[in-house]
């Protein structure tokens, strides 16, 4: 499954967080995402305007704990 769902429809953007069984919470790969889905917009000259939300009733519930826990344990992280 996508991290996200990119719509685009008369020059609006709607780029929805798509880990609805995390209550779409923010982890590295999904903000790699972003930053990537970022970087495609601010190219498409005939966006106008750009919608975030989260799929499930939930924008984000914040970072993805489990997935900084992950990151903090391997080698040489403090």
């Amino acid at each position: 499954m996508a991290l996200l769902r990119i719509e685009k429809n008369n020059g609006i953007a709607t780029v929805s967080l798509n880990r609805p069984e995390k209550r779409n919470a923010m982890s590295f790969a999904l903000l790699r995402e972003l930053v990537n889905a970022a970087k495609q917009i601010k190219k498409d000259r005939s966006i106008r305007c750009v919608i975030l939300t989260g799929e499930a009733h939930v924008f984000s519930a914040g970072i993805d704990l489990a997935d900084l826990k992950i990151r903090l344990m391997r080698p040489g992280n403090c």
